[in-house]
């Protein structure tokens, strides 16, 4: 069984539930020893009031799922620091319309868990990616540039 034991799943409230009409807030991450940053969401479960008469909910479940970024480094398993989400966002910003080659050269840290706090950045919309290709030497070749979303 220790081979299994390197990754786990958290989940927590990450706000007060609101129990009387229903409402909670849910933060489920999932993470790894192994070399990659893991992933987490926010859910939020409306499932209405109950009616202790009726023994039934006042209208039908809704969820609302959502990726959460995971930024937070005091949270076990969120495999990306907040400094390596900073570092990155002010290179970025100091170099808008670099490549993620150059962010990856710019920036300290390991390869991985830099391009997954770039891909953290973009779903998070605090990048955006243009991925188009580039002609060189009469060859399409594949190019990411990245850009500052300041809407």
């Amino acid at each position: 069984m220790p081979t299994h034991g390197d990754s786990w799943c958290l989940i927590k409230h990450r706000d007060d539930p609101d129990i009387n009409n229903g409402l909670f807030y849910l933060r489920a991450e999932i993470g790894s020893r192994q070399d990659w940053p893991g992933a987490g969401w926010d859910i939020d479960w409306d499932i209405g009031e109950y009616d202790i008469k009726t023994r039934t909910y006042s209208n039908r479940i809704k969820v609302n799922c959502s990726p959460c970024g995971r930024a937070s480094s005091g949270s076990a398993g969120s495999g990306i620091p907040d400094q390596m989400l900073t570092e990155i966002w002010e290179f970025a910003k100091a170099n808008d319309g670099c490549s993620s080659r150059l962010i990856l050269a710019g920036v300290k840290g390991h390869q991985n868990t830099k391009s997954a706090a770039i891909e953290t950045l973009e779903r998070a919309g605090r990048i955006l990616v243009d991925r188009s290709a580039q002609t060189h030497k009469h060859h399409a070749v594949p190019y990411e540039k990245f850009k500052i979303n300041k809407g």
